[in-house]
């Protein structure tokens, strides 16, 4: 590697700067290799094989070229054993001191001016034992820049990092960051096309799509399309009825950890998003938005029928059906069919009997809302005239 290439990448451990993203999860790292191994677990690509382990299993280890360059030729069972007595001293306790202590490995540091051949060959041989131990399960090279830290924060479940407005907390200051500008509303990734702007870049790559068209991934079960994975995931729960994310408190269950992280805010009552202009708090940020456009007069969805607008696309689509005609919501114990879910669910009480609105006067109990409203007037007259 190259000396400045290498001073660069130490610098970052220093720094923090991560100027490699993913394009599909937004995640950022300090080094291109990094990245480029990184992006394997989506692509599920395993380029390199073990040529002594192949019958077995694959190992994506060593390289065929290096494999043919290593003395000896392929590794056997017992150079395996071999190598894995080496090690057994080694704990997680030394490598942590040795991590503090800014050693990179566990053997002395090299000299400078050594010859190029003889770092050729050390090179060789350190690729030969770090494959071994992969077979061996010890790992004696711990890494000095804090991912070591990181990395047993997935054991021991600690979130250090916690967001002043809502209290939500983090593993690494990177998922903190990206969490906060759903509270400052920034928006630093613009799409070239549209000019629509993205509180992150993976959000804005998965935009980027609508506009190609790009939809590698796939359903086997209907042939649906979708340009991330992750929203091929989610699809398929739909056929297999998976709902994987439960509430604590309820025990509602969700196909996705969102839908559950939503939910969640009914239970705990934490309204996190904040209209600037009146201080009205809302559980979600698109609630939010749909707020604000009650101070600016904005409405964006126009009726291509009449031209009407309207300031949320729920109320374009309801209005839409006065044109169509189109009533999806059908009752199951009669067959009446209704324009929107909520007219269905007011016709379902005369079936059902339920009465929710009671009268805080009498007791008398109402099945809509329209009603229950224009008894409570009657209480009001009578007192009136009483008075």
């Amino acid at each position: 590697m190259d000396s400045v290439v290498l001073f660069e990448i130490i610098l970052r451990i220093h720094t923090g700067e991560n100027p490699f993203e993913c394009l599909e999860c937004g995640e950022k790292f300090s080094s291109l290799s990094n990245l480029q191994n990184h992006l394997r677990t989506h692509t599920g690509e395993n380029p390199f094989e073990c040529q002594s382990f192949v019958e077995s299993q694959e190992c994506g280890c060593l390289p065929n070229p290096l494999r043919q360059t290593i003395p000896g030729g392929p590794y056997r069972e017992a150079d395996v054993e071999e190598t894995a007595g080496e090690f057994q001293g080694f704990s997680l306790e030394k490598a942590k001191n040795e991590d503090a202590e800014g050693h990179y490995g566990d053997g002395p540091q090299r000299q400078e001016g050594s010859h190029a051949a003889g770092n050729d060959q050390r090179n060789e041989e350190d690729e030969e034992l770090v494959h071994l131990r992969m077979h061996s399960g010890k790992k004696t090279h711990q890494c000095r820049s804090g991912h070591l830290q990181k990395h047993l924060r997935t054991h021991t479940g600690e979130k250090p990092f916690e967001c002043s407005k809502c209290g939500k907390r983090f593993s690494c200051s990177g998922h903190l960051q990206k969490h906060l500008r759903t509270h400052t509303g920034e928006k630093p990734f613009e799409c070239t096309e549209c000019g629509k702007r993205f509180n992150c870049s993976g959000h804005l790559q998965k935009h980027v799509r609508t506009h190609t068209g790009e939809k590698r991934f796939e359903c086997s079960e209907c042939g649906k399309r979708c340009s991330h994975s992750g929203d091929l995931q989610k699809h398929v729960r739909t056929h297999t009825g998976e709902k994987p994310f439960e509430c604590s408190e309820c025990g509602k269950r969700f196909n996705c950890s969102s839908s559950l992280q939503k939910h969640l805010r009914i239970h705990t009552g934490v309204k996190p998003f904040e209209c600037s202009e009146c201080g009205k708090g809302f559980s979600q940020s698109v609630h939010l938005q749909q707020h604000l456009r009650t101070h600016t007069g904005e409405k964006p969805f126009e009726c291509s029928e009449c031209g009407k607008r309207f300031s949320q696309s729920g109320a374009l689509q309801l209005h839409a059906r006065t044109h169509t005609g189109e009533k999806p919501f059908e009752c199951s114990e009669c067959g009446k069919r209704f324009s929107c879910s909520s007219s269905l669910q007011k016709h379902l009480r005369i079936h059902t009997g339920e009465k929710p609105f009671e009268c805080p006067e009498c007791k008398k109990r109402f099945r809509q809302c329209g009603s229950f409203q224009k008894h409570l007037r009657s209480h009001t007259k009578r007192n009136h005239v009483t008075a």
